[in-house]
């Protein structure tokens, strides 16, 4: 037997004889645990999406746009992705902690727009963040419907992009962020208590 393999069944086992003679933690420690978690995950999170939200601001500003309209695209499929998957798996999430997951990505969103001076997107997605934190506190709430405004002619730029080959990095990066900030944005909610 390998001495890599022979030493992961050591420490298996020396663990779980550990958690065999340890005493039980009780509810409050986990839930305390769980939000330690969280929040070193959280930050984990964040830090890479800061730094690429750092190398989106180094694009050319039309690009920078395009990015922004693929990555609010992207947290909407991602968290509806997320979603599915739980409940083929049987376990619904509860819409509160949707609603407050993508109330945070959203809000981070919006912070990153008007950090790179598009203030009709960033007023847009503020909108919708307030929004869904709203309905993650139990109220009904209509959407906010703005992102065509806050976007003119991005669509067409895009596709413009795209007919150059202009976009493959474009889109790399926007699934880079939105991974980054579902992420951070789960583990926020988890933080809250949702």
């Amino acid at each position: 037997m390998p001495f890599r393999t022979l030493s992961a069944c050591l420490l298996l086992c020396l663990s779980l004889n550990a958690q065999a003679s340890a005493p039980s933690a009780s509810a409050g420690d986990m839930a305390r645990w769980d939000r330690e978690l969280a929040a070193k995950t959280a930050a984990k999170h964040l830090a890479q999406a800061e730094i690429i939200e750092a190398e989106a601001r180094r694009l050319p500003q039309e690009q920078r746009h395009v990015f922004l309209m693929n990555a609010a695209a992207l947290l909407n499929m991602r968290i509806d992705h997320w979603r599915s998957e739980h409940i083929k798996g049987g376990r619904t999430p509860s819409p509160a902690f949707v609603a407050k997951t993508l109330s945070h990505a959203i809000l981070r969103l919006s912070t990153f727009a008007q950090s790179m001076g598009f203030e009709e997107a960033a007023i847009c997605h503020l909108n919708e963040g307030q929004r869904l934190e709203r309905m993650a506190d139990g109220y009904h709430v209509e959407p906010a419907n703005c992102r065509l405004a806050a976007y003119p002619g991005i669509q067409a730029l895009a596709r413009d992009l795209q007919s150059k080959g202009q976009t493959e990095a474009l889109e790399t990066l926007s699934i880079r962020w939105s991974y980054e900030i579902i992420g951070m944005s789960m583990d926020l909610a988890r933080m809250a208590g949702y």
